[in-house]
């Protein structure tokens, strides 16, 4: 599985560190599960690796005399393991933390971390750690926005389960988040003017995720977008192209080839102002659509060429994250949301006051989930072997001494 992002609400309004959601009525982070692994291309030159000897974490308990506190920032799961990195105080600077766990989320073990130099911005630096994925049990990414000196985020890849870490940027300014799915990953990548501080999508990025070599293919000619998103599955991929008018219907463009070629799929019936889609397979597709202040969902199983409107309609924003073909989680504003029998029945996931903050979750595998988040700067985890019908609080690990 590769796993979603991380959510953070104050009120409707999200963290746009996170997910740069900024001037639209509703922004979509599509994010990809599946069962099979997934890469990701990069073509520049490596950057510095850390190394750490394995050793066990105990609880999180706030009570080991010297030890630091760790901000977990994003959770990911794959072939049913887990992964928590966050960020703790180290003297002046503020260093990374990685650790994974291998028995389904009941303890954890620090594993390595990118070797980058962050400046502190905050009691907790939530902004340091944008996201992390991982495809497969060895191959995973991890992006990094506020390493110092750096202009925009820096990716990091790491083939070995999170033991080392080399940088794996493409040539470009990233201007989406990384969906890592069906062996593949992708990325778009974006050209800046000079004058002004609008940024264009023109670069899709694409490497298997064995591997840290990146393919850039440029991008079919669009009427500039306000924002583009994309859903990928293996070779296949799709992009979103919103449009700057607010016309509707946005245009959905689909590959069967990586990206080498697209073609305009006139007839996917996408309705609302924006969307975003995340694919669950090379046939099924979850998206969220904005009409101005709600979302509805829609769902296709035809590689996007016809869409159905699901009887969820949410506030604005959201996020859609597939299980499987069947299932899908959403994220709104103070609620996290389950859809399951095709979308057919929506449930909310429990314990609900534990989701009114920031939120992550993972999946290890269809039914192994791990969800992470807290209000008011206090984070938990919860743990559910069953699909989301029922939750156990398990501990955050601790540095300790």
């Amino acid at each position: 599985m590769a796993p979603p992002g991380r959510a953070s609400y104050e009120g409707a309004r999200p963290n746009r560190r996170v997910f740069r959601l900024a001037a639209l009525a509703l922004a979509i982070v599509s994010l990809s599960a599946c069962s099979s692994a997934a890469s990701v291309s990069a073509g520049s030159s490596l950057g510095p690796t850390a190394t750490r000897t394995l050793s066990p974490s105990t609880p999180n308990t706030g009570t080991e005399a010297g030890a630091p506190s760790v901000f977990w920032a994003a959770v990911a799961g794959a072939d049913g393991d887990f992964w928590l990195s966050g960020t703790y105080r180290c003297g002046t600077r503020t260093c990374l933390v990685v650790e994974r766990s291998t028995d389904g989320g009941a303890s954890f073990v620090r594993v390595g971390a990118p070797g980058v130099r962050m400046s502190s911005t905050g009691p907790d630096d939530e902004g340091v750690v944008s996201s992390l994925q991982f495809g497969n049990a060895q191959d995973g990414y991890i992006l990094v926005s506020q390493e110092a000196g750096a202009a925009a985020e820096s990716l990091y890849w790491t083939g070995d389960g999170g033991r080392r870490w080399l940088l794996s940027q493409p040539s470009g300014r990233l201007d989406s988040p990384v969906v890592v799915a069906g062996g593949a990953a992708y990325v778009l990548l974006a050209s800046c003017l000079a004058t002004t501080s609008d940024c264009v999508p023109e670069t899709l990025a694409r490497s298997s995720v064995a591997s840290n070599s990146w393919t850039m293919r440029s991008l079919p000619h669009l009427q500039r977008p306000q924002h583009l998103a994309i859903a990928a599955f293996g070779a296949n991929v799709w992009l979103v192209s919103n449009r700057p008018d607010g016309g509707f219907p946005p245009q959905l463009l689909a590959s069967d080839d990586g990206g080498r070629e697209f073609t305009l799929l006139r007839r996917a019936d996408l309705g609302g102002l924006t969307c975003a889609v995340a694919a669950a397979s090379a046939t099924v597709l979850w998206g969220l659509c904005a009409y101005g202040l709600l979302g509805q969902a829609v769902r296709s199983t035809d590689g996007g060429r016809r869409f159905v409107s699901l009887s969820l309609v949410t506030p604005n924003p959201g996020i859609v994250m597939p299980v499987s073909s069947t299932t899908a989680v959403f994220v709104v504003p103070l609620r996290v949301l389950l859809a399951t029998d095709d979308g057919r029945r929506v449930t909310a996931l429990r314990p609900s006051s534990f989701f009114k903050g920031t939120f992550s979750i993972g999946f290890a595998g269809a039914a192994t989930w791990l969800a992470l988040g807290g209000t008011s700067g206090v984070e938990q985890a919860w743990r559910t072997t069953d699909a989301g019908r029922s939750w156990s609080q398990t501990p955050l690990p601790s540095l300790g001494h």
